[in-house]
């Protein structure tokens, strides 16, 4: 479970929306990131900064000069987090080798991908059940690229869990790699953040 709240820099003004997780050992409780609150901040006025005292949110009058630092601050942070989306979906990323007994591929971890192997999982699953075969002669095909892979249903299963596994570490990778961009204060910093870091 996640929920969504609100992010403010070292000097205390507004940042964006961040999200936080739920924590796995608490029902309920979330695990706030650094420098963020769930109070909900006043508006956007875009002659004011919102900022946060540790209790409330505060609006702040701006200069023209502000104003202009705080437009290019937020576009370069929208730009650095589009490249981000995208090295998340590059096939550095979405590739994961599988490696199990005598079985080792690079493997697209996305929904059709997913799907498929569920797909068949249940239909071998069901034949097994049906005593139309036994789980050792179970086996399925499919193309990966350029080459066919053929699979047991063990491998299937295992193959399930670690795309499942990396697309979890994948998603909260991305997610905290958000809200350090989102919490830098100045063009520079977020111009030379690198998030391929961090694995």
């Amino acid at each position: 479970m996640t929920k969504k709240v609100y992010s403010y820099d070292q000097d205390g003004y507004y940042n964006g929306e961040v999200i936080a997780h739920e924590s796995p050992l608490e029902k309920d409780v979330y695990l706030m990131p650094a420098n963020s609150t769930e109070e909900e901040p006043p508006i956007f006025h875009e002659k004011k900064l919102r900022k946060w005292t540790g209790e409330q949110w505060i609006e702040e009058e701006k200069s023209e000069k502000a104003q202009s630092a705080e437009e290019e601050l937020a576009t370069v942070k929208q730009i650095k987090i589009s490249d981000l989306e995208q090295y998340f979906r590059s096939d550095e990323i979405i590739k994961i080798s599988v490696n199990l007994n005598n079985f080792e591929h690079r493997i697209s971890n996305n929904s059709e991908i997913r799907n498929l192997f569920l797909t068949k999982m249940v239909v071998m699953q069901n034949q097994i059940e049906s005593g139309l075969t036994v789980e050792s002669d179970v086996t399925f095909s499919f193309k990966n690229g350029s080459e066919v892979i053929d699979m047991n249903m063990s491998q299937i299963k295992q193959t399930l869990f670690i795309l499942d596994q990396k697309r979890r570490s994948q998603f909260y990778n991305k997610e905290a790699h958000k809200i350090s961009i989102l919490s830098l204060t100045n063009k520079e910093s977020v111009e030379s953040y690198n998030f391929k870091t961090g694995w």
